[in-house]
């Protein structure tokens, strides 16, 4: 590309002359980049008089005001110009800062001058905001303080020339702004000697100037500064002019010119042709204008120049002629030409400064005053000349010679790092050299690093050129209001103009043609490339260069738009945590440039009106999790503040929106919306017609909500100002699962009143220490046994870390005084962590039943791609598959994503790809279909799914035992005895035989829940067989205790695990743990119990992580339970029967797929939880698959996920042991 670009002058030029145009190109942008680090220091007036006009006023006023705001008013007793407007009994209004910029005449330091109505007021336009300060006094102290004079210092400090302690010019310092005048006039030089401007005599001319070769002799005269039309001309040079008669030839240099920088006229009246011709163009005249001085550019130097053109041209009549105008003059150097070049252009500069920031010494000259009329005859402010001083400045003295030349290759080069600019030169030249010797069979030349990193673009011109991928140089200095809100689109509307804030930067933006839509623009460049733009079209925005993978999560987050911009980075991994949302997400978002899910735009809104409430309360201090006054803020907040402000942001409006709402009040507003775009034209019809939404909406309704539940679980454990609750059992509960935790103390939760049962427990039943919380509100106080107090209100964290002893505290490492936090953060790290392992919950696996047909739904086309995946590779049947293993299928000429599951392919809606409605596909007929029959709720029950009443007849066993050890009467008592599963934690290698007399589905209190109906037939097993509940129903008698305890005892025996019962070398590791062997010989299909114990919230037994748990509740168990789904424990001698794993060295990875000789058998029941109400669960029942002599060991498959597998099985966190591989490690272990 660069080879298409390169100029035929440039290849046809001599070896050496390329050679000596590389250096002086490498030396120009060398020494332009030290000017840029001297500019760097300069400061805006606007920058350099804020602060100390600010402090000023707080230290003679004893007030703070923002003086880009406050304004000061002068209402005019009579005929008065002020400031830069002319008024007669008028009043005029300007911003403290624009009054202090061009000073104050000595007339307005007395009161005199003001009428009435003048004075200081806080805002523009408001004149019920008046400050105490009186006009005259304001401006007595800008003409005491003299900013104008200060500034000139300022300028003065930056620009002098380096010098020794004597005074003297330091000779070894190198003046950077004359090495950048000489170093810029050599790249003329070349250039002009290349391209055949100028002849070897001038080359030889030139050259002597540029090495101060004084005495140079082209003409008459050495070197002269340019005058225009009465005007100094800053950096231009004229060399070889006669000033006697004007008839020599001369060399006009004029830096940067976009025409000829440095050429060769017959005389100086052909240059002044060919100048006035150059500036009738708007655009040169823009540029020539940065060598004139600041008040004479513009409207002033358009006027100028109409003006003297027109004198010269204008006919000659009248008896009384007028002399032409004098366009040009000139000035001979007198020493080193460019010392004078640079002192000429300080002294502009410096003169500039005085008249933007005015000294008090200049403002009551007459030359002032003609100055001010100047200015506002061209419609120039204060404000104004003092936002364009150091780009003025920036212009003038960052000489870029050869920029042509550069431009065609790159793009943006000027913004580009000194080592950056000096490798993208000599690639640029190396190309040359190699096309200049090899012609068209040039090959490749090897680029550096940076080369290789740019990018090739297309130009607003249709050509391309390579760009470096930075957004720096297009950021735009402007604030917007603070009262300023983006659209839906993320984007600020200000004063006729869109703005794009991207990292806390701001861009202005524009329209471009399809497909991008969008470009960012340069804020003074109007042909500098514009960085395209992609959307999600709700406020996440990235250039078309931009690569999301590179970025860090909080930039992924932060880039979703607006709402989430000012995400702390403390905040980043509590977000992700409460909606359920981690790194692949966010990148795929990006990628995709999908919208965010519901759950994460609300949960960061939550998140934001936290912050937002604690900053207010901390009377505008920034947020600072360790701050005292945090911690009091806490203490004192109201979680009625938070909910109604977050109320309040929730309002839907539109019909559809509303009826959303009517019959699900709570849903948020970001699921109204994501759900509002789900639905078609002809469902709103149906909805808004029957006043009530369709029924598989309302079940993705009430899916929504289940989510919401889990994320406010969530978000009540990081957020200050609001509480729930439950998030506070939650971790409570996670106590026991914190490595170190032993158990040795007991801590009881309370809500209410110590009367009431506790609402959870951890720790030992026989613990010496017992410490309880009863919350109050969302304090807690903590009770000794005796039900004394030890501890007033305070949060839970410090509840937990008073009631807990030294010792146990040393066990969990938290010590020392301040143990609130630590122990915060551990809980939360615990459930984070416990949320993300897969679940390793015990399921009796099963065959699907094949279900009943039913006819199909043909597919939602709102539900297709936009616009058609590419790179697909075709799988058979109209499946595809596409980038990042994703998967299509192609239907009436559309394409829809889909994704596997157990029950088939299902469909994703293009408009909400993480919307809960996902219907199961079948193929039928050559067709895709949605499947009726299968993945949607309701349907009548099929064969054998028909129950049958419980009676006590049912229950008696006809096999004659032979008894096997009896019970005692002590064993007998705690058959009966009720027992929750918080005083009942179920450990590895604890078991108790009593445990097989009680019944089998028992409450969270530990009540027996009796069971009214089971299914006949139980589901479907793994093994094809369906085994009938009578079988198990004398398992199930009420209250017998000791009878179906013998019936577990006759055929099942708990004994140790030896050396010889081990299947694989792996299983040495359970050598001394328990194992379940037949007690007698048991034939093929022989029932051999029910799966028994106490219900368990998911949330605990996964702290705990309970190892004999399994599903009780209809339905398939989610990847992701809910935080209180209930799950059962087991506790009896079905529950320690062992499973058989495949292994990868010593560890469980997966359920081996043979070898059991036990498997379980889900029967739907009813149970009777209050008197006459009953509610569906399930229950597993157990029967052999063959022939079990007596002694032979029994195993089951648990159904664990391979995922769950690992987990289960992972090295523990405190021990080196290897776990047992067929039950699960404890959480002590």
């Amino acid at each position: 590309m660069i080879r298409d670009h390169l100029p035929p002058w440039l290849l046809l030029a001599s070896r050496e002359q390329r050679d000596a145009l590389r250096q002086s190109l490498i030396a120009s942008s060398n020494s332009r980049h030290e000017v840029r680090q001297m500019m760097a220091k300069l400061q805006s007036p606007a920058q350099f008089l804020k602060p100390l006009l600010e402090h000023a006023i707080t230290v003679n006023f004893q007030l703070t005001l923002d003086v880009e705001q406050a304004t000061f008013v002068h209402e005019h007793k009579n005929d008065y110009f002020f400031g830069l407007i002319s008024v007669q009994g008028t009043t005029t209004e300007q911003t403290l800062l624009s009054a202090a910029l061009h000073n104050f005449d000595e007339s307005l330091t007395s009161a005199d001058a003001f009428g009435a109505g003048s004075g200081i007021y806080l805002t523009p336009g408001a004149r019920d905001g008046k400050t105490p300060i009186k006009p005259e006094e304001f401006a007595l102290v800008c003409r005491n303080l003299d900013f104008g004079s200060l500034y000139q210092i300022h300028l003065r400090s930056i620009l002098a020339v380096p010098t020794q302690p004597d005074g003297t010019v330091d000779g070894t310092t190198q003046d950077v702004l004359i090495k950048s005048y000489k170093d810029a006039f050599a790249v003329a030089i070349h250039l002009a000697v290349i391209q055949q401007e100028i002849s070897t005599a001038c080359q030889r001319a030139l050259l002597d100037v540029l090495h101060d070769r004084y005495v140079v002799r082209y003409g008459t005269q050495p070197c002269s500064q340019l005058e225009f039309l009465g005007m100094d001309v800053s950096e231009v040079l004229v060399i070889g002019l006669d000033a006697e008669d004007g008839t020599s030839p001369c060399i006009v240099y004029i830096p940067q010119d976009p025409i000829r920088p440095l050429a060769r006229y017959g005389s100086i009246k052909d240059f002044e042709d060919e100048l006035n011709r150059r500036l009738l163009s708007p655009g040169y005249r823009q540029f020539f204008s940065r060598f004139l001085p600041l008040s004479h550019q513009g409207k002033l130097l358009d006027q100028m120049i109409g003006r003297a053109l027109r004198q010269k041209w204008a006919p000659k009549t009248g008896p009384i002629p007028w002399a032409e105008p004098v366009f040009l003059a000139l000035h001979p150097i007198k020493g080193n030409v460019f010392k004078s070049l640079r002192d000429q252009r300080v002294r502009q500069i410096e003169r500039h400064g005085r008249e933007v920031v005015v000294p008090t010494a200049d403002i009551d000259t007459q030359a002032r005053q003609e100055l001010r009329a100047a200015y506002a005859k061209a419609g120039l402010s204060a404000l104004l000349l003092a936002a364009s001083f150091i780009p003025v400045i920036g212009d003038v003295l960052l000489i870029f010679t050869g920029a042509q030349l550069i431009k065609e290759a790159y793009q943006g080069f000027d913004a580009w790092r000194r080592d950056e600019k000096v490798e993208a030169l000599n690639y640029l030249m190396d190309v040359a050299e190699q096309v200049a010797f090899m012609g068209a069979s040039a090959g490749a030349v090897k680029a550096g690093r940076f080369v290789n990193s740019l990018l090739p673009v297309k130009l607003s011109s249709n050509r391309f050129a390579l760009w470096k991928a930075d957004l720096s140089p297009y950021r735009q200095s402007l604030e917007l209001p603070e009262t300023l809100l983006p659209d839906e689109q993320g984007l600020y509307h200000h004063q006729g103009k869109h703005y794009l804030s991207l990292d806390e930067q701001l861009y202005e933006v524009g329209t471009v043609a399809p497909p991008s839509g969008w470009s960012i623009r340069h804020p003074d460049d109007p042909w500098a490339y514009s960085p395209p733009l992609l959307q999600n079209g709700s406020g996440a925005w990235r250039t078309l260069h931009e690569k999301p993978q590179d970025w860090s999560d909080l930039k992924r987050l932060r880039r979703l738009g607006p709402v989430a911009a000012g995400t702390p980075p403390e905040d980043l991994a509590p977000i992700l945590h409460a909606s359920a949302s981690d790194s692949n997400l966010l990148l795929e978002l990006h990628r995709e440039n999908q919208a965010p899910p519901a759950q994460l735009i609300d949960t960061v809104k939550r998140f934001q009106l936290d912050r937002q409430i604690q900053h207010q309360r901390l009377q505008g201090s920034p947020p600072n999790n360790d701050s005292p006054a945090l911690s009091f803020t806490a203490e004192q907040h109201t979680p009625e503040q938070f909910e109604d402000l977050y109320q309040q942001s929730e309002q839907v409006e539109g019909p559809l929106p509303e009826q959303i709402r009517q019959d699900f009040p709570n849903l948020p507003k970001s699921y109204v919306q994501a759900l509002e775009k789900s639905i078609n034209p002809v469902e709103a019809r149906q909805i808004l017609n029957q006043k009530s939404l369709l029924s598989y909406l309302k079940d993705e309704a009430e899916l929504s909500m289940q989510n919401v539940d889990t994320a406010r679980l969530h978000e009540g454990l990081y957020l200050h100002t609001t509480f729930n609750p439950a998030s506070d059992q939650l971790a409570f509960q996670t106590l026991e699962a914190l490595p170190g935790w032993s158990g040795d103390v007991r801590l009881e939760l309370y809500s209410g009143t110590l009367a009431d049962p506790p609402i959870a427990s951890v720790g030992n039943d026989s613990a010496a220490t017992v410490r309880r919380l009863l919350r109050e509100d969302s304090r807690y106080r903590v009770y000794d046994a005796d039900g004394k107090q030890i501890l007033a209100p305070s949060d839970l964290y410090s509840a937990i870390g008073h009631a807990l002893p030294e010792t146990e505290l040393d066990n969990l490492g938290f010590s020392g005084a301040n143990r609130t936090r630590p122990l915060k953060q551990s809980l939360i790290q615990k459930i984070t962590q416990l949320g993300a392992s897969p679940t390793s919950v015990r399921r009796i696996p099963a065959s699907p039943i094949s279900p009943p047909y039913r006819p199909g739904r043909p597919l939602d086309t709102h539900f297709a791609q936009k616009t058609p995946p590419s790179d697909l590779t075709a799988l058979g049947d109209d499946l595809y598959r596409g980038a990042f293993s994703r998967h299509y299928i192609e239907e009436g000429e559309r394409y829809y994503q889909v994704e596997p599951s157990a029950l088939g392919w299902k469909l994703i809606d293009a408009r909400n790809p993480f919307r809960f409605y996902r219907p199961v596909l079948r193929r039928r007929d050559g067709h895709w279909e949605i499947n009726t029959a299968i993945g949607l709720k309701g349907g009548a029950p099929g064969p054998g799914h028909s129950k049958i009443q419980l009676s006590e007849t049912s229950m008696v066993s006809a096999l004659e035992y032979v008894k096997p050890e009896p019970f005692t009467r002590e064993d007998l008592l705690r058959m009966k005895a009720i027992k929750s599963y918080q005083r009942q934690p179920n450990r590895m290698g604890e078991y108790d035989r009593v445990n097989n007399g009680r019944y089998p589905l028992r409450d969270l209190s530990g009540n027996p829940l009796r069971i009214r109906k089971i299914q006949h037939m139980s589901e479907i097993t793994d093994s094809g067989v369906r085994y009938q509940a009578k079988d198990i129903l004398p398992y199930l008698k009420w209250e017998n205790h000791e009878a179906v305890a013998q019936l577990y005892e006759e055929k099942l025996l708990l004994r140790q695990f030896t050396a010889e019962d081990a299947k694989f070398p792996q299983e040495s590791s359970m050598i001394g743990q328990a194992m379940v062997v037949a007690r007698k010989p048991l034939s093929a299909g022989e029932a051999i119990g029910v799966y028994g114990g106490n219900f368990i919230p998911f949330h605990v037994s996964n702290a705990r992580r309970d190892p004999f748990v399994i599903d009780v509740l209809p339905g398939p168990l989610p990847d992701k339970p809910t935080w209180d789904r209930l799950v059962l424990t087991g506790d009896n001698i079905i529950s320690r029967i062992n499973s058989i794993f495949e292994y990868e060295g010593r560890l469980p990875v997966r359920q081996a797929g043979s070898g059991y000789n036990v498997e379980g058998a889900t029967f739907p029941v009813d149970v009777e939880i209050a008197e006459g109400r009953l509610e569906p669960f399930v229950l597993s029942g157990f029967f052999t698959t063959r022939d079990v002599p007596a002694d032979e060991e029994l195993r089951w498959n648990y159904g664990y996920s391979e995922a769950g597998t690992r987990i289960t099985f992972a090295a523990p966190e405190t021990s080196l042991e290897t776990p047992s591989p067929s039950q699960p490690p404890s959480s002590q272990e």
